[in-house]
């Protein structure tokens, strides 16, 4: 059983390389966040036993397509990057059981309901206009805040969106985005004011950033993944439980072995 550490690393690109180790058949965990990757390899399918990956706080637009052929993939971090699409076929992903998402463009969903592991679903920060009542009612956690999606904040919901942020520790805003409107004088897309809403739940700009602010980290900040003391030799991320930044879980007894980063990756050419 393996895990790969590439974060305080800049890169752009990675590549999946032949390994002496023959790795790519067994690394478990893969931690590639801030790293200022723009993006992932085309052949990560490769590594097909991979079941965790944090890619978080990159610079990624898209997922490649052989991404949805991680048929072990339970847990997925693809936070605070710039995602506007889902893969074409991203419901492939039946083992995965954790998706975040927070803070990217995303604007439409595939029927997320047909994942029928996925539990806990992080959507926070997109632009999103609409969600499936199936898919809130099928979750045992969800954050989906400041998109644009007009919902009744009801108890079951509250409880699933502070559970969430509660193990993650995370604060942020309740409520959800103004919609931006054409001026009619300008023929311009400007954003509704404030005093435009009674309801506390449309937010000012600067709202948004200062909350924003606290809910992500800089990219100079330490992470717990870069303590390599941080994960016992006994521990691997298991679903529903983990953090996408992260807490250690058991997953297994068996041995970690930890191997250089170029033993494994190599920057593109």
């Amino acid at each position: 059983m393996f895990k790969t550490f590439l974060s305080t690393c800049r890169l752009t690109h990675l590549t999946v390389a032949d390994c002496k180790f023959d790795c790519k058949n067994t690394l478990k965990t893969l931690i590639a966040h801030n790293l200022y990757l723009s993006a992932l390899p085309d052949n990560i399918n490769e590594l097909s036993a991979l079941n965790c990956i944090n890619i978080a706080f990159n610079n990624l637009h898209w997922l490649p397509e052989n991404f949805t052929l991680l048929k072990n993939l339970r847990i997925c971090d693809a936070s605070n990057n710039v995602l506007s699409y889902f893969p074409l076929n991203f419901l492939q992903l039946n083992s995965l059981s954790e998706l975040y998402l927070a803070h990217n463009c995303l604007t439409v969903l595939p029927n997320l309901i047909e994942l029928k592991n996925l539990r806990v679903l992080d959507l926070y920060n997109n632009s999103l206009e609409t969600i499936d009542k199936q898919l809130i009612d099928s979750m045992l956690e969800i954050d989906f805040d400041l998109n644009y999606i007009e919902y009744d904040d009801c108890d079951l919901i509250l409880k699933k969106k502070v559970r969430l942020r509660e193990r993650l520790n995370l604060t942020r805003l309740d409520g959800q985005k103004s919609k931006p409107t054409p001026s009619i004088e300008t023929n311009s897309v400007t954003s509704q004011s404030w005093e435009d809403h009674e309801s506390d739940d449309y937010l000012e700009d600067d709202q948004i950033v200062e909350y924003i602010e606290r809910d992500t980290k800089s990219e100079s900040d330490v992470e717990i993944w870069d303590d390599v003391n941080y994960l016992d030799d006994n521990f691997l991320p298991s679903p529903i439980s983990i953090q996408p930044r992260f807490e250690k879980l058991k997953l297994s007894s068996s041995p970690v072995y930890e191997y250089d980063l170029y033993e494994i990756f190599k920057d593109a050419d």
